[in-house]
């Protein structure tokens, strides 16, 4: 909802979400969503820029001018670099693509701050809780369901049963 929201106020060629924190956690949004291969290569090779950009946390633009490679077709575009307000280790960022020599102006890049920040806190928020939803569920020494979830469960598994009065198939009591 964010990338049609602001597609809709900054004129754009296509844009992307890109936020890494563990290897598992990553997170690649980009609409239009054809653009996905190209933004994954594009990340995979500029990643290590991205991410020092980001520690800056200043908004910039980049002209970008990588040839085709591997399928991919070329990218000859202006990109403004909005970085994703990220507790560390964790960081990320918002790409705004236009093709062609049209630069951002100081107004649209900080219209887009305010899109990344929203972003950022919305990405903070589900994180915390799932994790908080993982703690409620498991033990924290040894990692499984805890008392409360196995009742909950169950009790869940048990509930179609009940109401037809017959046992559940593929349940053993």
């Amino acid at each position: 909802r964010l990338l049609d929201a602001m597609r809709l106020l900054i004129p754009q060629a296509g844009c992307v979400v890109a936020a890494y924190h563990q290897p598992r956690d990553n997170l690649l949004v980009c609409h239009p969503q054809e653009f996905k291969d190209r933004y994954n290569a594009l990340m995979f090779k500029r990643g290590v820029a991205f991410k020092g950009i980001c520690r800056s946390q200043l908004p910039m633009q980049l002209h970008i001018d990588q040839a085709a490679a591997d399928g991919i077709e070329a990218i000859d575009s202006q990109f403004a670099v909005l970085p994703l307000p990220l507790a560390l280790p964790a960081w990320g960022v918002l790409l705004i693509e236009r093709t062609g020599d049209d630069v951002f102006t100081l107004e649209e890049l900080q219209l887009a701050r305010e899109f990344a920040e929203k972003a950022a806190m919305a990405s903070e928020e589900a994180a915390n809780s799932r994790a908080l939803r993982h703690s409620a569920e498991f033990d924290a020494l040894t990692g499984a369901f805890n008392r409360r979830a196995v009742d909950f469960n169950l009790e869940k598994a048990f509930e179609p049963a009940r109401g037809r009065n017959t046992p559940q198939p593929g349940l053993c009591v």
